[in-house]
């Protein structure tokens, strides 16, 4: 992980690097609305990098916004919260929530819900008993459910795409 200067560094240097073109213009991939939201996309991956908290600080204290819109457009060519949103997007979901451990999977017990992270999230239920193997402790079996039909586990492979918590998906 990368330190909170060098993320204002990188910062400086995409905001350099697009005012530094020789016409003293955005460049035409990066003009208007669209351009700035595709600069927020790509500067959400860019942020992958760092610390998920200095990244946090970064976008709600409007610095990122700041030296990225109000100083190289020199106009409001999009609002902050949407500029953010777009970037933050972009950084891994892994990063943004927090996922189970293995030792938070063998302590569920029936009934208790659960949110799996996927294309989209659904509250799953677990209904039955968690299932461990004695040969190899980190095998780990519990049967959930959602709505009527619904069946799945939540195993060794996939517990990490689980979470107590449903995502949540930050509006700055």
């Amino acid at each position: 992980m990368r330190n909170k200067q060098e993320l204002h560094q990188y910062i400086d240097n995409v905001r350099q690097a697009l005012l530094d073109n020789p016409k003293g213009t955005v460049q035409s991939r990066y003009k208007g609305r669209e351009g700035a939201l595709l600069l927020a996309r790509e500067m959400g991956y860019g942020l992958n990098d760092f610390d998920i908290e200095h990244v946090r600080e970064v976008l709600q204290s409007g610095v990122f916004y700041q030296k990225l819109i109000t100083d190289v457009y020199n106009k409001k060519v999009v609002v902050q919260s949407t500029f953010n949103n777009e970037a933050w997007q972009q950084i891994d979901l892994d990063k943004r929530q927090p996922s189970l451990t293995l030792e938070q999977v063998k302590s569920l017990s029936y009934g208790q819900e659960v949110y799996a992270i996927a294309e989209k999230v659904e509250k799953w239920r677990v209904n039955g008993k968690v299932k461990t193997w004695k040969r190899d402790k980190n095998r780990v079996q519990v049967p959930i459910k959602h709505g009527l039909y619904a069946h799945a586990y939540i195993d060794e492979y996939n517990f990490t795409q689980v979470s107590f918590n449903p995502p949540t998906i930050d509006r700055y």
